[in-house]
Parts: structure tokens; C-alpha cells; sequence
């Protein structure tokens, strides 16, 4: 999954995106993702709670950590996104407009039912995957929770994360 973002990412950073511009199709899932840049805010979204998870652990459920293996790719990824946006003003943009508070999710899978904690609702990636376009709620942002005494381990998770 990382590589694949990692690829389009690649792509963008190449300009190939460009030519989708031209195409006219009202519901192509694609043109949405790659032209409306909300490609980008997806990615981010997703590292930063993936950052969180690893800097916050008990907060977010005890995460395993990341490989690795899967480290030098998430690194290659922070670069190329570096190629197509400004990382830091989206990533806190990202945090002041669309993060979420962390919540339990359920799926089912192969081995039955597994929970997992995330600021991301699965439903969003789905529908973000499926139309190329998705909105989230600005109302529920995580950093408007805290209001004006945002704890001591949340700055410094902020710290950590850039």
C-alpha cells in the first residue's frame, strides 16, 4: 500500500497528473483524486496519524510499531510529497482543518473480526478511493477539542512529528 502511494506521489512529482486535467468525464474517480489535490490531503492525513500512533502510543491503542522495512519507504514518501506540496503547511493545515479525534473501528476480515484505533475513518478511505473525492467534517478536528490548554504530551507529539 505504501509503495502504491509512494508511485502516484512519484508520478505527481513528474507532472504526469497534468494531462488528467484535460479530461472531462464528470465522475472520473481518478481526475478528482489527482487534479482537486485532494490526493495529497489524503496521503497526509493518513502519515499523520500514522506519526501519531507511533509518537502516542497508549493513546492510540498501544500501535505496533513500524517495521523497519516499511520505514525507508514512509521516509520516500515525505520526500516525494515534498516534490508536489509544501509538507509542513499541509500537514498543519491537515491538523488544524480535517484531523480527527482517534476512535475504535471494527472490520471483518480473513480472521475474523479485528479492532483498531484511528483518526481516519475507513469510511472516508473508502469513499475517497471509490469517487476521488470525499469531505470530512471540520467540526469533530482533534486540536479544537483540546480548545486553549492543548496537553503537554500532545505539543510535544507535534514536535516529534516535525
Amino acid at each position: 500500500y505504501l509503495q502504491m502511494l509512494l508511485f502516484v506521489v512519484e508520478l505527481m512529482g513528474a507532472k504526469v497528473h497534468v494531462i488528467l486535467k484535460g479530461c472531462q468525464e464528470p465522475d472520473d474517480a481518478i481526475r478528482n483524486m489527482y487534479v482537486n489535490s485532494g490526493f495529497i490531503e489524503f496521503v497526509v492525513l493518513q502519515l499523520v496519524d500514522l506519526f501519531y500512533s507511533q509518537i502516542l502510543k497508549q493513546a492510540w491503542g498501544e500501535a505496533p510499531s513500524v517495521p523497519s522495512n516499511m520505514r525507508e519507504t514512509i521516509s520516500n514518501l515525505v520526500c516525494s510529497l515534498g516534490k508536489v506540496t509544501n509538507v509542513m503547511e499541509t500537514v498543519c493545515r491537515m491538523l488544524c482543518t480535517k484531523f480527527h479525534s482517534q476512535q475504535w473501528f471494527r472490520i471483518s476480515g480473513s480472521s475474523g473480526l479485528a479492532s483498531f484505533l484511528t483518526s481516519v475513518n475507513p469510511a472516508f478511505l473508502r469513499e475517497f478511493a471509490c469517487k476521488g473525492e470525499s469531505t470530512l467534517p471540520t467540526s469533530e478536528v482533534r486540536l479544537r477539542a483540546f480548545q486553549n490548554m492543548i496537553p503537554r504530551s500532545e505539543i510535544d507529539a507535534l514536535w516529534k512529528m516535525f
